[in-house]
């Protein structure tokens, strides 16, 4: 089974000097922090603040190329977790048949923010990953909590990276 997840925003850790995208699990109160690459960061917030670039982006690249070929991007699933890696897949559908693509999560969720599609997590994911879990009780667990909750999908990409 899967849990559709909802993309709260992009914060920068400044610890391992890289950009985290934090999804959330709506029927939960937990969320799933991936660290990912600058570029991939810039490419979801870019897309997050729908700004247009003159020439088209790698992730734009790839949507026009798929809407052009006629091929739906039904939904990315982010799908397993090995030594600390997250993998995802793209799961794509072209005239009835379904493709399933190997994808890093960055680059899944920054074709997913394009073509406006779910992002997954399955239940091998929600038992091996490190969700943050926001039920327990404590001052900086409850500012982190109100924090995430206060993330505003509409300036995700005014962060500084």
């Amino acid at each position: 089974m899967e849990v559709a997840l909802i993309l709260k925003g992009i914060i920068f850790d400044t610890i391992a000097n890289s950009p985290v995208v934090i999804l959330k699990d709506p029927n939960a109160d937990r969320y799933l922090p991936i660290w990912i690459g600058i570029f991939e960061a810039q490419a979801i917030a870019l897309k997050l603040d729908n700004i247009v670039t003159p020439r088209p982006m790698t992730h734009d690249l790839l949507n026009n190329l798929l809407k052009d070929l006629s091929i739906n991007v039904e939904k990315v699933v982010i799908c397993d977790i090995k030594d600390n890696t997250y993998y995802a897949q793209i799961h794509l559908v072209k005239d009835d048949k379904k493709y399933i693509i190997d994808s890093r999560p960055s680059d899944a969720i920054a074709l997913a923010v394009r073509c406006d599609c779910k992002i997954y997590a399955n239940d091998e994911i929600m038992e091996k990953a490190k969700f943050f879990d926001m039920s327990s009780e404590g001052e900086e667990l409850e500012q982190l909590k109100k924090w995430l909750e206060e993330l505003d999908p509409e300036v995700l990409g005014k962060y500084k990276m």
